[in-house]
Parts: structure tokens; C-alpha cells; sequence
């Protein structure tokens, strides 16, 4: 009886079914051509071998292989399209997918191409310059993290942006202020860019020196971190005919203090190392060196012998000067000097570059009780050479590591008072041989 029942629904079902052209499996209401009603496995096709089927649940619903078999797509009664391995590697056009997605096509061809109709972006790939990813239509190509938020940017003319969607540069990298955008490290040594309020810098964030090269990895000027600048080379700077006032080297010391050093210059080792070579040609307002310190500061300082093959001069136009008067009484002044003769101490000739042998000149506190205004305090910076170790090498370099206090004598202006000596003492002569001359002509 229940068979009969069974049958009887059965060809209700299907004559149903084909009444209304619809096939139902399961169903007495096929929505479609076909269909299988069942939660679990509903289609399948098999060889004995291979199964291919499908999956429904209330979750989701699933085709492919029931058997260890890839699952494949194809088209043209046969040509494989896509293909979909047993370790979840997918391939189109490509039967032996190597990666997650491998997509095939001929060289000079796009492959993954994702449009909404205007702007499209895609991989191409070529024999002749290899592989890329970007826009086929004409828009920029950002990349971005969190659902959004534009990291990096390529525009149409080649500009690329970290951090920006507008670089107006080849690269451009925006960071907030006071912070660093570029950074190069090979895991202990670190370079980068910095910028901040007060402007840009550039060089290493790690503890380490900064080097300027050329050709290759060659350094050519050192940056140090104690600030100090080493040309490898010293320095030579060449002016050539210029402008008016055109300067070689310039530099000011404008802070207040004991000790200002504006440029510190070293060369040792060859006979004919220079430290500081320059060179000016042109007008008489060129100079190879020109350097200016404040009251109090020097504009050159020169710890050993200086030699000059051309001359030294000092302003002394009358536009220049007040006050102007005559000075008198020379000759008496000079008369309360006492002149000496000495050497210099051993410990202060080597840290100073005094000069050995026996000298001529007066002793400052001497001078200073007929001329005070020609002694002066001075504040001799002392430099030495220590060997450090950078990047694991040993170098040599010079060191501040004290202040000789001592007083200086201005010898050139002891000039004028002896000329005005020597003016009073021929005035005197000459009113005695004036006076001879009456005396003996009376005899």
C-alpha cells in the first residue's frame, strides 16, 4: 500500500513537473528548470572515478569535486578556463596553477583587471621590460591599508606619493611635523630626513658619522657627530672672476664666549698637506679667505708660525677715526720699558705653537703698567690629537680639551709711539746742537 502511495506521488511530481516545464527533485514546486530541494549534496555527476557535485546548506552553497580531483571551468566543448587545485591554488589559463591565483595570458597582455566601468587597474606583463601593476585607464594608483585609508600614490606623471595623494616631486613623502620621512638601514646604521618647525635636515639618526660621496662609495667631507666637518681631502676652494665682493670662504663667529671657533682646519702626515687652500682672482674686493668676528671673538686665530710673502694692512683713513690728537711724551714712556730677552716654556710652545729659541720683546705686565690699553686677555683654545673608534675603526681625530689663559701684547701699535720717540729725541738733538752752535760761536 504504501508503495502504490509512494509511486502515486511520484508521477504527480513529475507530471507537475513537466506540465509546468519545470523538474523538481525533492520538490513538488521546482523554481527553475531544474531543482533540488535538500540540505546536504544535490547534483552529481561521476565516472565511477571522479565525482563532481554540489552543496547546499543555510550558510552557503558549494560546487566542485567530491573526489581528491581538481575542479575545473572550461569553454568550446573543452578548453580549460579556470582551474581550481586540491591545495586551493587557482589558475586561469593555467592547468597547473603554481600560486594562490595564477592568471596566464600572452606577453604584451593585461591579466587581473578590476573596473567599475571608467577607471580600471590591472597587471600586465611583458618580455621586453617584465611585469607590472597599475591603471589601464588615464587615473592615478593609490595603495591603501584599512579599508581606505590611501598610503601611497603614483600619478599620471610619474609623481609618487608616501603619505600624500598630490606629490608635487618625482617623490614626495608627508609626515607630520617633526618627524622622519626617509630612512635607510642596513639594520644598525640608520640615514633619514627630518622635518620640524624650525626647517629640514638630512643625515643619521643612529649615532653614527655622515658621509658625502661620489663616484661609488667614495666619502669626500665627513660630517662627525660632534659636528665637526672633515673634508677627506682638507679643503680647497678656487674663486673664480665674479661678482663684486664675491667671497671664497666666509665665516662669522657671532657667539659669546671664551672660545669661538668658526672654521677648525687640520692636515698632517705629507710635508705639503694643506689644511685650507684658497684662491681669488678678479677684482680687489675678492678674497680667498674672509672671516669676521665679534668684539671679544676672532676672526682668525693662529696657533704657530704665520709667514706672508705680501703685506699687512691696517685701516687708518681719517674717516675712519675721532677724537684725533696729538700724543706727546713718548720718549718718556719708552724709557720706563724694559726690554728682555727669553725663551718660551716647553709645555706652552707645544700646545700653543710657540716658537723655540731665544726672543726679543717685553713682558706683558710690564707694558701694561705704561700702555694698558696695549695688553689684552686672551683665551687660547687647546687641541689635541685622540685616537677614537668609528664604525669599528680606529681614526684620529682633534679634540678640545682645554682653555691657556694669558696676556697678549699689541706689538704694532708700539710702532707709532716709537716714531713719535725718536721725533721727540731729534727735536731734543737738534736743540743741542743749537745750542753748541751758540756756544761756539761765542768761543
Amino acid at each position: 500500500m504504501k508503495k502504490s502511495i509512494l509511486l502515486a506521488n511520484l508521477l504527480f511530481i513529475i507530471s507537475h513537473s513537466l506540465f509546468s516545464q519545470n523538474v523538481g527533485i525533492g520538490t513538488a514546486t521546482p523554481l527553475s528548470k531544474l531543482t533540488v530541494f535538500n540540505s546536504g549534496a544535490g547534483i552529481e555527476h561521476t565516472n565511477g572515478t571522479l565525482r563532481v557535485g554540489t552543496y547546499v546548506n543555510s550558510s552557503y552553497g558549494q560546487i566542485g569535486t567530491i573526489t581528491n580531483h581538481p575542479f575545473q571551468l572550461m569553454t568550446n566543448n573543452g578548453t580549460n578556463q579556470f582551474v581550481l587545485l586540491t591545495n586551493g591554488n587557482v589558475g586561469i589559463a593555467n592547468a597547473n596553477p603554481p600560486e594562490k591565483l595564477t592568471v596566464q595570458t600572452n606577453t604584451g597582455n593585461f591579466g587581473l583587471l578590476h573596473t567599475d566601468g571608467t577607471v580600471s587597474v590591472g597587471s600586465y606583463i611583458n618580455d621586453n621590460f617584465g611585469g607590472s601593476f597599475g591603471t589601464k585607464s588615464n587615473h592615478p594608483l593609490y595603495f591603501f591599508t584599512n579599508n581606505g585609508g590611501y598610503q601611497l600614490s603614483l600619478l599620471q606623471n610619474g609623481n609618487f606619493g608616501i603619505g600624500t595623494i598630490t606629490p608635487s616631486e618625482r617623490l614626495t613623502i608627508q609626515t607630520a611635523s617633526g618627524s622622519v620621512g626617509l630612512l635607510h638601514t642596513d639594520g644598525t646604521v640608520k640615514i633619514a630626513t627630518y622635518v620640524g618647525n624650525s626647517g629640514g635636515s638630512f643625515g643619521t639618526v643612529s649615532g653614527d658619522d655622515l658621509s658625502f660621496f661620489t663616484a661609488g662609495n667614495s666619502p669626500q667631507l665627513i660630517l662627525t657627530t660632534d659636528g665637526m666637518v672633515h673634508p677627506v681631502y682638507g679643503m680647497n676652494v678656487y674663486l673664480t672672476t665674479g661678482t663684486p665682493s664675491t667671497t671664497g670662504v666666509a665665516s662669522t663667529v657671532v657667539n659669546s664666549g671664551n672660545i669661538n671657533t668658526a672654521i677648525n682646519a687640520y692636515a698632517e702626515a705629507a710635508a705639503h698637506n694643506t689644511a685650507i687652500n684658497a684662491y681669488a682672482a678678479g677684482s680687489s674686493t675678492s678674497y680667498g679667505i674672509y672671516s669676521q668676528g665679534t668684539t671679544g671673538a676672532y676672526a682668525g686665530y693662529f696657533n704657530g708660525n704665520v709667514l706672508v710673502t705680501g703685506t699687512f694692512s691696517n685701516p687708518s683713513d681719517r674717516s675712519l677715526k675721532t677724537n684725533i690728537q696729538d700724543y706727546n711724551n713718548a720718549l718718556d714712556a719708552i724709557g720706563l720699558l724694559k726690554v728682555k730677552t727669553y725663551e718660551y716654556n716647553e709645555a706652552d710652545k707645544k700646545s700653543m705653537g710657540l716658537p723655540a729659541g731665544s726672543h726679543f720683546g717685553v713682558i706683558a705686565q710690564d707694558l701694561q703698567k705704561v700702555f694698558p690699553t696695549l695688553v689684552n686677555q686672551q683665551y687660547q683654545p687647546i687641541y689635541e690629537n685622540k685616537k677614537v673608534v668609528k664604525n669599528s675603526k680606529e681614526v684620529t681625530e682633534r679634540a678640545l680639551t682645554g682653555t691657556k689663559e694669558y696676556l697678549a701684547v699689541n706689538y704694532m701699535e708700539l710702532i707709532p709711539v716709537l716714531i713719535k720717540a725718536v721725533q721727540e729725541e731729534d727735536e731734543k738733538i737738534k736743540a743741542l746742537e743749537a745750542r753748541l752752535a751758540k756756544y761756539e760761536s761765542k768761543n
